[in-house]
């Protein structure tokens, strides 16, 4: 990404590593859990299980994925007619909200983290705040890169689609 210090440039490559990775790994568990099913005649329970607690990771990690780009689906059209000034105004202020409902996502997310450590996965047996840590680790991340671009938007005036090297078409 333009402009990204080197810490968040390798925080991205290795969130974008990492869900490819998970990925690669659940489309593995799946197709061994489908052949074990139909040609074994056995059910992989650990496999569903592992695959759902990747799959929910992989949904909080891209979620920063997207972030990082501002790749998040929005609708631009209303301030897509403004100035350059006016636009960057409002998304500091959408930067802004968005960063304060992450934080109290990460919060929350650690409150439901903690509270359910202690119940333990039937068919992994792990413990279920593996499950619920997604969520905080996830938008702490986006807030990482939520941050950033605030700060980028703040200090240079200028509307983050052009900080990013996007215009609107």
């Amino acid at each position: 990404m333009q402009s990204e210090p080197k810490l968040l440039r390798w925080l991205g490559a290795a969130i974008d590593w990492s869900v490819a990775a998970a990925g690669t790994l659940v489309i593995a568990l799946v197709f061994y859990n489908v052949l074990s099913r139909y040609i074994l005649h056995t059910d992989v329970a650990w496999s569903s299980e592992l695959s759902t607690l990747l799959l929910i990771w992989i949904s909080f990690i891209g979620g920063a994925m997207a972030v990082r780009r501002n790749a998040h689906l929005g609708v631009t059209e209303f301030i897509m007619g403004l100035k350059p000034g006016a636009r960057s105004r409002v998304d500091a202020a959408v930067l802004a909200l968005t960063a304060l409902s992450l934080g109290l996502l990460v919060y929350f997310g650690i409150t439901l983290t903690v509270m359910s450590w202690d119940n333990i996965a039937i068919a992994i047996k792990i413990s279920n705040g593996w499950w619920y840590l997604a969520m905080p680790v996830g938008c702490g991340l986006m807030l990482v890169f939520v941050l950033h671009q605030l700060s980028r938007v703040v200090r240079s005036g200028q509307p983050l689609n052009r900080l990013l090297g996007r215009e609107d078409h």
